[in-house]
């Protein structure tokens, strides 16, 4: 990127032409910074009075042009100006190759009243908040997520966040966006908020395209397995390995030691809820598949497993308990009507006891009466 900036000395109107007619740059701010990718291209042009030798200077100290600084230096021939009754001549400073060193306060003359100055800018000149440099931001679901990225060269600049492509805008209680110190905050951070974020310079503000990505990724969250499990003769056995992460996580499965794969006749691997090989499904178990299973998630970050013991249950297993049971209660019922039988007969069987003394009483007046009558 060839990036052309001009300086002024006297004639206003003269200058206004040359900048039509050197470049496609329709208006410059002298009191600013103009920033320069590393690896550029840029002029400096201005306009100097007089006959004689004119000079570029750098941070106060003239430009000698050598192959270790890259500077080139132009000028035209000397044009006499009738308005002000003296020559003028354009003079210019060329840079092919622009790096650190070219960073600093330009003057063609060295008691001008206008500068310019040139800032070089790098690629990695924006500075990431990165857990770990080049390993990206860690997110831990339900925590604040905080990104940022620091302009240290720009210290005005502004960046514009894109994640997977897409500009970020805030949304008010989820997502603010701060421009005092190019920062990103999500409140209530989810795995959905993983992905790649991008802060780029906004080009408003600077000529060249300078970004810096964020790979926002988190650890594997495994829902454990029960410790055992019984599967009847014949069922289908079914284990889901429910695993969460970002980046996805891979699955591999293990029936004891050794690892299942999609080869496998009996043993199928299938993807479940969007996660693939998360499922192990056997139509028909048999006693040969009671063993330790076991599920291994992982990815860049993380490898996290979980394993559960198979017991497989004959078809018939749960059929004697229930004819135990059901031979207990008939023994029971046969016990209780058996007694309750004999219970009854033996009442039925026995003599009449004696009247009670009431009745005995009454039968002993009723004879006493009887004797007395009879004499």
């Amino acid at each position: 990127m060839e990036e052309i900036l001009f300086s002024k000395q006297l004639v206003p109107s003269i200058i206004c032409g040359l900048l039509c007619f050197i470049s496609a740059v329709s208006s410059i701010d002298f009191s600013s910074a103009k920033y320069v990718q590393k690896g550029g291209k840029f002029i400096l042009a201005c306009e100097v009075t007089g006959l004689g030798v004119h000079l570029w200077y750098k941070d106060g100290k003239p430009i000698v042009p050598n192959s270790v600084n890259k500077f080139h230096l132009e000028s035209d021939s000397p044009s006499y100006s009738h308005e002000k009754s003296n020559y003028f001549t354009i003079m210019r400073l060329l840079v092919d190759d622009a790096d650190s060193i070219h960073t600093g306060e330009y003057k063609c003359n060295s008691d001008g009243l206008y500068s310019q100055r040139v800032v070089v800018v790098t690629e990695n000149m924006i500075e990431t908040n990165e857990d770990y440099p080049g390993m990206g931001k860690i997110l831990i679901p339900g925590e604040p997520l905080v990104l940022q990225c620091n302009t240290s060269e720009c210290p005005h600049c502004t960046v514009v966040w894109f994640k997977d492509g897409k500009q970020i805008l805030s949304i008010p209680n989820q997502l603010e966006i701060h421009e005092k110190n190019n920062s990103l905050t999500i409140e209530h951070s989810s795995y959905n908020d993983s992905g790649v974020y991008v802060c780029a310079i906004d080009r408003k503000q600077l000529d060249v395209a300078l970004n810096a990505t964020i790979v926002v990724q988190s650890k594997i969250k495994l829902e454990k397995f029960d410790a055992s499990s019984v599967v009847v003769e014949g069922s289908p056995l079914e284990i889901f390995c429910n695993a969460k992460g970002a980046p996805m996580p891979f699955i591999k499965w293990f029936i004891g030691e050794q690892e299942i794969f999609d080869v496998d006749e009996r043993v199928k691997i299938l993807e479940h809820d969007g996660l693939k090989r998360g499922k192990l499904y056997i139509e028909e178990a048999n006693f040969d598949d009671r063993n330790h299973y076991t599920c291994e998630a992982y990815n860049q970050l993380d490898s996290v497993n979980t394993t559960v013991f198979i017991r497989i249950k004959g078809r018939l297993a749960a059929l004697w308990p229930f004819l135990g049971i059901c031979a207990e209660v008939a023994i029971l019922c046969s016990i209780i009507f058996v007694y309750e039988r004999r219970k009854s007969m033996n009442q039925c069987d026995e003599p009449e006891t004696d009247l009670p003394s009431d009745n005995k009483h009454r039968d002993q007046k009723r004879t006493g009466q009887d004797v007395r009558q009879r004499k």
